[in-house]
């Protein structure tokens, strides 16, 4: 078993699929808002599935992942975001502030 890497499992906020790491979009909560990326701080992950997006609104972590202070035109950002990164191909990496 050496050399062989360990590759992190993370749970979809949306889904609850389980994923590498890499393979979703990472969301945390700061003051500015809601950043995108690999940043340090309590964190949650998507997958690039829209649908997600939308299913991890409606579920009770929203309130636990800082979401619920976010308005409708920073919600927006944040499914702007998901939509860029589905088409882009990006996973937990990258950065930027939404709200």
């Amino acid at each position: 078993m050496a050399g062989r890497k360990h590759t992190p499992i993370r749970t979809c906020l949306g889904c609850l699929g389980k994923f590498p790491q890499q393979e979703l979009v990472r969301f945390v909560s700061s003051p500015r808002g809601i950043d995108v990326g690999n940043l340090p701080g309590r964190g949650l992950y998507l997958c690039k599935n829209p649908a997600c997006f939308e299913k991890a609104l409606r579920r009770k972590g929203r309130e636990q992942a800082s979401w619920k202070r976010l308005d409708a035109p920073s919600l927006e950002r944040l499914r702007e975001a998901v939509a860029q990164a589905r088409h882009a191909g990006l996973g937990a990496s990258g950065g930027g502030a939404i709200g």
